[in-house]
């Protein structure tokens, strides 16, 4: 059952010379309604003293927005070092580690769409998930920003010696940059092609084998 091209909307066109797919089953349908988390990363950095070997995340918090009728829509967890969305012109100092939250709205309504570039199944397709088009979609993003900005200030986070580099009180304070910020950074979560995501995991993997291979060096 094939997809659609951007450019054929039809069995009709299907059939043309666009992407010369043989129609089985028309179903305008196939290829909506794509949707997916939409995420931001508010970016801190922290001074407090840490254990050489940091143990992997354990904490999460799902909550439901006030006043939504979606229970359990959004999502905040912690983010590490080791994370890929630590931002990559990161300069690490001694005795600051990079940290930070990930927010992620978990009951979406904007909807986006998958498009075929090629009748070749080895060529990526388009994948456009149209991020917080829908207005209460952004509206409950900007909030949860604020509202982990507020509890990551709370006196329980005193130990954690954080102070946030992204987003800044200027743009917290905002509604217009705050939802450019978001807006921004949620396209960015979920842009990058298949071709860049490969080079950059093999990339990270060669770095890491380095990295054990040296730390046996020093162990022997």
């Amino acid at each position: 059952m094939p997809l659609y091209s951007d450019k054929t909307a039809s069995k009709s066109r299907l059939k043309g010379a666009v992407l010369c797919i043989e129609t089985k089953i028309d179903l305008p349908g196939v290829g909506q309604n794509l949707r997916d988390h939409a995420a931001v990363f508010m970016q801190y950095e922290s001074s407090a003293q840490h254990p050489e070997m940091i143990p992997a995340l354990q904490v999460g918090m799902r909550y439901t927005t006030p006043g939504s009728k979606y229970r359990n829509d959004m999502q905040m967890r912690p983010i590490q070092l080791r994370s890929e969305h630590i931002p990559t012109d990161y300069e690490i100092t001694e005795g600051k580690i990079p940290t930070g939250f990930s927010i992620a709205l978990q009951k979406a309504l904007s909807k986006g769409e998958i498009k075929l570039t090629s009748s070749d199944p080895a060529q990526q397709p388009i994948l456009n998930y149209c991020y917080l088009t829908h207005p209460y979609d952004l509206e409950r993003m900007r909030g949860a920003v604020r509202l982990c900005s507020e509890i990551s200030a709370r006196p329980e986070y005193e130990p954690a010696m954080m102070s946030r580099m992204s987003p800044s009180d200027e743009i917290l304070e905002n509604d217009e940059k705050l939802i450019s910020l978001v807006e921004k950074m949620s396209k960015d979560s979920g842009s990058l092609p298949i071709e860049e995501i490969i080079q950059t995991t093999e990339a990270i993997m060669d770095e890491m084998k380095d990295i054990l291979e040296t730390r046996e060096e020093i162990l022997r």
